[in-house]
This record gives C-alpha cells, sequence and structure tokens, in this order.
C-alpha cells in the first residue's frame, strides 16, 4: 500500500486481512488471546489499520483455538484499548523523525544499511 508521512511517500507491503461487509465495508480482521496482548499488540494493529487506510478493526477473542467473543472499534479508538495509551500524534511525529535521519544518513546507493535496537534500549542505531 502506499502511505504518507509528513510528505514523505512510501510503498509498503502488508499482510493485513481486510474483509467487507454491508455495515462495515472495509474492516481489519485480528484472531488474539486477550490475555496475551500488550501496548505493542495494540500500537501494531493501530499502525497496520492507519498504513492501510482501513477504518475499522474486528478483534476477535479466542482462548485456545475457541472464539470468545469480539469487538469492533474505529482505527481512532484503539489507543484507548489499552491500559498503555498511546498517543497517535506522538507515534506519526516519532516516526517521521525516523525517516527525516534515515534519508540524511543513507545517502550512498548501492548499499544495505541495517536499522536495529536493542532489546529493552530507546536508541535506534544505523
Amino acid at each position: 500500500c502506499k502511505y504518507n508521512l509528513g510528505g514523505m511517500k512510501m510503498l509498503l507491503g502488508s499482510d493485513l486481512m481486510v474483509l467487507g461487509t454491508p455495515s462495515n465495508p472495509c474492516v481489519s480482521l485480528y484472531l488474539r488471546d486477550p490475555d496475551v496482548m500488550t501496548a505493542s499488540s495494540y500500537l501494531s494493529v493501530w499502525l497496520d489499520n492507519v498504513m492501510a487506510s482501513v477504518p475499522h478493526v474486528l478483534l476477535c477473542w479466542h482462548k485456545e483455538a475457541v472464539v470468545q467473543g469480539y469487538l469492533i472499534k474505529r482505527t481512532e479508538e484503539i489507543p484507548e484499548l489499552t491500559q498503555f495509551a498511546f498517543s497517535p500524534e506522538r507515534i506519526q511525529s516519532n516516526g517521521k523523525q525516523v525517516l527525516e535521519w534515515l534519508k540524511r544518513e543513507c545517502r550512498q546507493e548501492a548499499r544495505t544499511y541495517w536499522l536495529y535496537r536493542e532489546r529493552g534500549d530507546d536508541l535506534l542505531q544505523l
């Protein structure tokens, strides 16, 4: 899918499952165990939907592959689903800063760059 962040255009790959119904023509589907959902899990769901321009998410809760229930939410409501609510504006601002930094630092053609972060560390390294 094509995505624009702060004037920088990107082409992204995604394995996001998107379904449609008459009442919700564009909904992403996630099958999850609610006991293992973390703030990072909700952030990942939100990012997938934002980058693919999907307005709704269907979270299907299961325990050992037996459906326990489901929840349909608008994409902008996803941050509120976690007790560790995150700020979409801050996430987008940080993403823009990282992309600008990569654009400045990765200037040589025909090179491979490795962007990584140590587990538990906030510092990105190139």
